[in-house]
């Protein structure tokens, strides 16, 4: 509150002096800086909330990539080496097909380790893919792209990481078998979605 001092009227040759004047700026200044302050506020927890539905965006796009670069990476470790995969593999196509001779389970485990590549990347490929294009729908070469560059990429550093595990060897191969398989997602992700478009377009003639 601020106090303003009394006016002075001449009125003849007498002054006389009006009552001391009190204003309320000090107040009006306090609530000024109330709603100022209130609308920062306001603004932060918007912020917040607008924050916390972009994270929970992040988690349901990148989460189930994140889930499966981590099951790719513990499929490199020694817990899944040919030694390993051999003692479950080889008796059960032994059990399946036993005119089998040895050289062909060993073949035959050698073929699904390498199939196993393929399917694990075009999942992978599906996930990217899903991340890539976040809320819009359909299908564009741009997403399918960059989900086989990231693919492809991730597949090397997979391979380097096995050339430091003891049982484990790295392989240009395996690099182009991942690139294929997520090669192979965005090619069944297109044919999915030319069929949506026809089904539609069917539809609409109807």
């Amino acid at each position: 509150m601020r106090w303003l001092p009394g006016r002075k009227d001449r009125v003849g040759e007498t002054e006389t002096a009006t009552e001391p004047v009190w204003t309320w700026r000090g107040r009006e200044t306090s609530q000024a800086g109330a709603k100022a302050h209130g609308r920062e506020i306001g603004y932060a927890t918007g912020s917040l909330k607008k924050g916390g539905r972009l994270s929970s965006k992040w988690v349901r796009r990148w989460g189930p990539v994140l889930l499966g670069a981590i099951a790719i990476w513990i499929l490199s470790t020694e817990l899944f080496s040919d030694q390993n995969t051999a003692r479950v593999i080889v008796p059960a196509l032994h059990w399946l097909f036993p005119w089998m001779t040895p050289r062909m389970l060993h073949l035959g485990h050698a073929a699904i380790r390498k199939l196993a590549h393929v399917c694990v990347y075009f999942i992978f490929g599906v996930l990217l893919l899903r991340a890539i294009r976040g809320d819009q729908k359909g299908w564009h070469w741009g997403w399918a792209f960059a989900a086989i560059a990231l693919a492809a990429g991730y597949a090397t550093i997979d391979e380097i990481h096995q050339a430091f595990t003891a049982t484990r060897h790295p392989s240009v191969r395996d690099v182009m078998l991942d690139a294929v398989g997520a090669l192979a997602a965005q090619l069944a992700l297109w044919t999915h979605q030319r069929w949506s478009e026809n089904g539609r377009e069917k539809a609409l003639r109807v």
